[in-house]
Parts: C-alpha cells; sequence; structure tokens
C-alpha cells in the first residue's frame, strides 16, 4: 500500500485506543484477552489505512495472529457483542457479496483525521466514508461518559452497605438482590453518612449490627437511606437500652 497520504510515517505503528474499551475486554479473562490482541490489530489496520472503517478479511486476521479459526471467531464475537466493532459487506450490482469491512469504535485520532477514501472507497463507489459517524459518535460519547464517572464513595463505604444488606437479607430472604447501580447509590449515601453527618464507621457498623437485632428497627431499616435519615434516633434508642441493661456502647 502506498503511504502518501499518511502525514507522518510513525503514525503506521501508532495505535491510542480507549483505555475504558480496554479494560472491559481484560475483565472477561482468557477469552476476553483474545478480543483485546484482535480489537489492537484492527486498530492497527485502522492506523495503516487511515480511517475506522478497515477493509479486512478473517483470513488476513488469522495468518497475522498465528491463530486458528475457533479462537478467531470467539474473539470476534466478543468484540460484535459489545459493540467495539461492526462487520459491514456489500452487494455488488449482482447481487453478490464483495468486500467486507469492520468498522472500529472508541478508536483516538488526534489529529481528527478524515479517512483516505482511495484507501477505503466502496465497491459500488457511490458511497464515501465518514471515519466518524453519527452512529460512532453517541457510542464514543457513551464510553467517554462511563470513563469520566467518579467514584464518590471508599472501600469502607462499600464494606458497610453489603454488610447492611446481607443481615437484610438474613432476616427477610425474599427481599431481592441489589443491582450493581444500586449498590453503588447506595454506597454514596454510606459515605454522606461519614463524611457530611460526622458518625465514624465503627459507629455506624455498630449500628447497622444492633438495626438488625432489633424486633422493632429491623423491618424499619433495610436501605442504606433509612438508615442514614433514622441514624439519631437509633443511637437515641440504644442509649436507652443500653442504660437499662447496663450494656456498653460505642
Amino acid at each position: 500500500m502506498k503511504d502518501t497520504n499518511i502525514k507522518n510515517e510513525a503514525w503506521k505503528y501508532v495505535v491510542i485506543t480507549d483505555s475504558t474499551t480496554d479494560q472491559r475486554l481484560l475483565k472477561k479473562g482468557r477469552i476476553g484477552v483474545y478480543a483485546y490482541t484482535l480489537y489492537h490489530f484492527y486498530a492497527t489496520q485502522s492506523a495503516i489505512q487511515q480511517t475506522n472503517k478497515v477493509w479486512i478479511t478473517d483470513s488476513f486476521c488469522r495468518k497475522g495472529l498465528h491463530w486458528g479459526r475457533n479462537k478467531f471467531e470467539q474473539a470476534k464475537k466478543i468484540l460484535i457483542k459489545e459493540k467495539i466493532i461492526e462487520e459491514i459487506q456489500r452487494k455488488d450490482e449482482k447481487g453478490h457479496f464483495t468486500k467486507k469491512y469492520i468498522i472500529i469504535h472508541f478508536l483516538y485520532n488526534p489529529d481528527r483525521l478524515t479517512p483516505n477514501p482511495q484507501a477505503v472507497k466502496p465497491a459500488s463507489g457511490k458511497e464515501t466514508t465518514n471515519a466518524l459517524d453519527k452512529k460512532t459518535n453517541a457510542l464514543d460519547k457513551k464510553i467517554n461518559a462511563s470513563k469520566e464517572k467518579i467514584i464518590n464513595y471508599t472501600l469502607k463505604d462499600r464494606e458497610l452497605t453489603d454488610l447492611l444488606y446481607s443481615l437484610v437479607q438474613k432476616n427477610y430472604s425474599w427481599v431481592k438482590q441489589k443491582t450493581e447501580k444500586a449498590l453503588e447509590k447506595n454506597c454514596e449515601e454510606m459515605n454522606r453518612l461519614n463524611r457530611i453527618d460526622g458518625w465514624d464507621y465503627k459507629q455506624i457498623e455498630f449500628v447497622i449490627r444492633w438495626s438488625q437485632k432489633d424486633d422493632f428497627w429491623r423491618q424499619n431499616i433495610r436501605s442504606v437511606s433509612k438508615l442514614r435519615k433514622q441514624f439519631e434516633n437509633l443511637i437515641i434508642r440504644i442509649k436507652e437500652k443500653s442504660n437499662k441493661n447496663k450494656i456498653a456502647i460505642i
């Protein structure tokens, strides 16, 4: 392939991918590592062809990676499922399939280069390639939003949140498991109980355990928001009972 349309010869060897996308793949274990490797192979071809719409065949990828068909197909399936790549293939005027293209999402181009239309010109000759079409932009915004998300709680907040819900489920087996998104919101609320309301974690843990042993309060404290709302009342009630029973409290 001629390099006349590449601004910098070194650009052929520079591949900049989204770190969030990389982490999504690597968390999937061995198959995720295969998908990660294939993703970067596609990205390298994208850099060479100067577009995120790459003309590339499966056999070329398998040969370049020294992979068998099974490993390649598993890796490619993950990339498609995660919407990291998109496969398209056109038909000519006679209805025969022509070139197959792979659209690669979440690539970073510091110069915002437009693709080289000669390198990836469709067989029909009617469509021009847009390296970042509307669909890609929408997906990029979504992944960047998740990348920029700030975590507003600590490991201790998560530990105490998990403690509360484990005790609640022990008391009430019918309570549904919280989704990860719901747990994160509860962890943030737990953080506010400590950071804003001023209760230290030892006090919070004591109150959580006490509330889930009390016949009345365990019915009313089944979420972190309720725990925070009733925390002072719980402290008062604990002190009243401790005075009667001479129990050492926090």
